[in-house]
């Protein structure tokens, strides 16, 4: 796109810091990370969550700060997103996006007072960013309004555990599963897991869980569909116990990862309990599934669950490596 003239700068300007989603869930990951202490952090401090993780400049004036373009040819260099105050100001938008999602998610909570020594300000409410285009001078506000932000933030109590906290938003979760290119329902039973244990519904949350696994396998299934017609044949069918062995089968042709096919299978077949129970609740000899049904037994279901996906896409792709 080419942009010219002051309307060109600006629209240069805006889109210039307009975060983009995989900045926003860094930030989402970074920020549950300066939080896991369990203390109140200043709105500024998450704000820059993302200035030492992607090695921008840190004395930057973000409040004092003028975008000049003597002539058109200098407006691309704007548009590249290269612009180091720009980059500041779209780190720092992501951050606060991430800062917005995860309060509605029950996962932050304000503080009225930010902690001593802490900035209580924040970076981008209320920013206007000056301009000088040739020899006029103006301001671009950003087209997305943020909310006023409280002073400080903290983890909401519930997710006190440890290791729990940073995968409690589902975007985070999902965010390393990307090699088992997992399908929109797969992800929305993850999303409803999460949502579940953060509202103390385990059981839900457990459920879901195994539903989302079902998933997985499936997902497994449909990269490997093309190295066995009777894996293909058993997606086709939605032959799910099919669709495991067969997977776990072509999966112990990579020596690398054969002892640990035997762990995967054996989570797959608890999780598959766990959706079991849900659905036939007054099924046979269920003791052992009882502790998964406590905030601290879902809370370590999670962080197994977690683990588990991504060791099946990592085999996936072990798997693959090898070729036909």
């Amino acid at each position: 796109m080419t942009y010219t003239g002051e309307d060109g700068l600006k629209q240069a300007i805006l889109e210039a810091i307009e975060p983009a989603w995989g900045e926003i869930v860094r930030s989402k990951k970074a920020i549950l990370e300066i939080v896991a202490d369990g203390a109140a952090h200043g709105i500024n401090e998450l704000q820059r969550c993302l200035f030492d993780a992607e090695d921008v400049p840190v004395d930057v004036e973000l409040r004092n700060v003028k975008i000049v373009a003597p002539g058109d040819d200098a407006i691309a260099s704007v548009a590249s997103r290269t612009n180091p105050v720009l980059g500041h100001l779209r780190l720092a938008y992501a951050a606060s996006e991430a800062v917005v999602d995860l309060i509605a998610l029950g996962v932050l909570v304000g503080v009225n007072k930010a902690p001593v020594h802490a900035t209580a300000h924040s970076i981008v409410r209320e920013l206007t960013i000056p301009y000088q285009y040739r020899n006029r001078g103006s301001s671009v506000r950003p087209e997305r309004p943020l909310p006023n932000f409280d002073p400080a933030y903290r983890l909401a109590p519930h997710l006190a555990h440890d290791g729990v906290r940073w995968f409690a938003d589902p975007d985070v979760f999902a965010a390393d599963l990307d090699a088992l290119q997992l399908d929109p329902q797969t992800k929305r039973c993850i999303t409803e897991a999460l949502a579940a244990y953060r509202n103390g519904l385990y059981l839900s949350a457990a459920n879901m869980l195994g539903a989302a696994s079902e998933g997985a396998w499936y997902a497994a299934g449909e990269r490997l569909r093309h190295l066995e017609t009777s894996l293909a044949k058993a997606l086709n069918d939605n032959n799910t116990t099919k669709v495991v062995k067969v997977v776990a089968d072509k999966l112990r042709n990579v020596g690398t990862i054969r002892s640990s096919v035997r762990e995967l299978e054996a989570q797959a077949a608890l999780l598959t309990e766990l959706r079991n129970y849900g659905i036939h609740p007054r099924g046979n000899d269920t003791a052992h599934l009882e502790r998964y049904f406590t905030e601290a037994g879902a809370a370590m279901l999670l962080m197994e669950t977690y683990t588990y996906l991504i060791r099946l896409g990592e085999a996936v792709d072990a798997r693959n490596a090898l070729g036909d």
